[in-house]
């Protein structure tokens, strides 16, 4: 498994990095999932940096404080791992 990594980076990597920068160019940047709960006005404050947004569908979701809206919100994302689902947590530090 490693050798095929190393190959595979090898590979990648002549060139002065060729087929690395055509791949890295390759990678859509726009919006691929929803992310409404990040620009509800009770979530807003609470995103360091406003292009940086927590995914509807995978957004770590905090037990809610009644009558507390946005309580529930975290700009939080699970990552799925090599064999696990939601295996870890990616955030950002707070405002």
């Amino acid at each position: 498994m490693i050798n095929c990594l190393l190959d595979h980076v090898a590979r990648l990597t002549a060139e002065d990095n060729l087929l690395f920068s055509q791949e890295y160019e390759s990678i859509d940047p726009g919006q691929q999932y929803t992310w409404e709960n990040s620009n509800l006005e009770a979530n807003k404050q609470k995103n360091r940096y406003a292009n940086v947004i927590a995914y509807d569908h995978s957004r770590v979701i905090l037990q809610s404080i009644a009558d507390t809206p946005g309580s529930d919100y975290i700009n939080a994302n699970y990552i799925d791992g090599y064999k696990r689902q939601n295996a870890y947590i990616a955030t950002q530090v707070r405002r």
